[in-house]
């Protein structure tokens, strides 16, 4: 996973939906089905996403209560990595349904779809 695009991503759909941001990722999160088996966690800096998207994300896992263990005062939180990328390809799609979307943002998305 790209790191820096992630970063992105996040930070532009926190530009372009201000406020709503919060609700597309409580959408994001309460559309996750998660697969039997092992899913690595990973961490999730708020210096990457920036400090709405990490609030939002904060707020929807916990009241999914899917928390492994949030380190929001230390500025970071887990997150297993098949919902950190299904929140990312969900913010993407909500960003390629306004005029703001950019080449690199589809491309992803399109790349994720045919598993490349």
């Amino acid at each position: 996973m790209d790191i820096e695009f992630e970063g992105r991503v996040w930070r532009k759909a926190a530009q372009v939906f201000g406020a709503r941001l919060q609700n597309l990722v409580d959408e994001g999160v309460g559309s996750f089905k998660r697969r039997p088996g092992l899913d690595d966690p990973t961490r999730v800096y708020a210096a990457l996403i920036g400090a709405p998207g990490f609030e939002a994300l904060q707020s929807a896992i916990e009241a999914q209560g899917i928390v492994e263990s949030s380190w929001g005062g230390i500025g970071f939180i887990v997150v297993r990595s098949h919902l950190r990328t299904h929140l990312r390809r969900h913010l993407q799609w909500q960003l390629m349904q306004t005029p703001d979307w950019s080449d690199e943002i589809s491309d992803s998305y399109f790349a994720g779809d045919l598993g490349l």
